[in-house]
């Protein structure tokens, strides 16, 4: 990836009820993980445009991780700029609180 573009145009479907938030698991990422980094939150079923690869999009305490569904390899995503990971992480966490208001209205 040559960096060109915007970050949120690599990700062209994203499944919220597949998000999936985390208090120190790694959510079978054990494998591409550092030492003491975490999966905080992660989505399946996400699919890179610039490259048409589906995967798994995970956001760590130190980075976010893009791994292919067919290769299980971690897919470079190049450098993204802060003002973005904030946009995602906020985008996320609005997710999660309607996921958790769903299940508490369903239950």
């Amino acid at each position: 990836m040559d960096g060109s573009g915007s970050w949120e145009s690599l990700l062209v479907e994203w499944t919220p009820e597949e998000l999936r938030q985390s208090e120190s698991h790694s959510h079978g990422m054990t494998e591409f993980l550092l030492e003491s980094e975490d999966v905080l939150v992660q989505g399946h079923g996400v699919v890179l445009v610039n490259a048409d690869v589906a995967g798994t999009l995970a956001v760590t305490n130190f980075r976010i991780l893009f791994v292919s569904e067919v290769s299980q390899q971690v897919i470079e995503l190049g450098t993204i700029p802060l003002a973005t990971i904030e946009k995602f992480s906020k985008y996320v966490s609005k997710k999660i609180f309607i996921i958790n208001l769903l299940h508490f209205l369903v239950d």
